[in-house]
């Protein structure tokens, strides 16, 4: 019976780790920019709703700046406060924006 729940335990750890989708790698932040870091990320994840023809349009990094300087971006992306997501963000996707915050917004 022992050896049961342990190879049970085993083979349910195994699966687990193989059961990783394509992740994009956190970026290092001398790499990060708008263009390559978070345009894709908005592309597929926000542009239905905020593209450049909406009130609050997510495709140039100076609207993403103006929205942290205003305390909105941070609550929106890294605490749920954005209701209308269809597919969230996930945990790499909110690394690499955090990541380029904290770098300076580069382009």
């Amino acid at each position: 019976m022992k050896l049961s729940v342990l190879t049970m335990i085993t083979g349910a750890l195994i699966l687990a780790s193989c059961n990783k989708t394509d992740v994009t790698p956190i970026q290092n932040p001398d790499e990060l920019s708008f263009s390559k870091s978070i345009q894709p990320i908005a592309s597929s994840k926000c542009m239905d709703c905020h593209d450049a023809n909406t009130e609050l349009p997510l495709n140039h990094s100076s609207n993403w700046v103006l929205l942290d300087q205003q305390g909105k971006l941070k609550p929106a992306i890294f605490e749920g406060k954005h209701v209308y997501m269809e597919t969230p963000l996930d945990s790499q996707e909110k690394t690499i924006i955090q990541n380029w915050i904290e770098a300076g917004y580069p382009e």
